[in-house]
């Protein structure tokens, strides 16, 4: 399939869904992972869809800031984060990555 293909293809798509993941785009054109990162930056370039981590949204739709992930789902993200306090040692160092969990 020629890149202007998958480019309608993943266009249709989030057109009609709102939202792709990279996995989803790899199975169904049976693509690596980089192509399909290629074919969203491209198309996000031209401003017709917005890359996230993992895949791409339409363009009228964003990803919520950073505040309000962190204020859904409050306090079963901080039972995660109690259960797994539990699972560290006491004078034990733990880096964790940046997300709203």
């Amino acid at each position: 399939m020629l890149a202007e293909q998958r480019h309608q293809y993943i266009l249709a798509q989030v057109a009609k869904t709102g939202a792709l993941s990279v996995a989803e785009l790899v199975r169904e054109l049976n693509v690596s992972r980089e192509t399909i990162r290629r074919d969203l930056n491209a198309l996000a370039g031209r401003g017709l869809l917005v890359t996230t981590h993992g895949g791409a949204l339409s363009s009228d739709r964003r990803e919520p800031d950073l505040d309000t992930r962190e204020a859904a789902n409050a306090g079963a993200k901080r039972a995660i984060g109690e259960r797994a306090a539990e699972f560290v040692p006491d004078g034990a160092s733990l880096v964790i990555d940046s997300g709203s969990t």
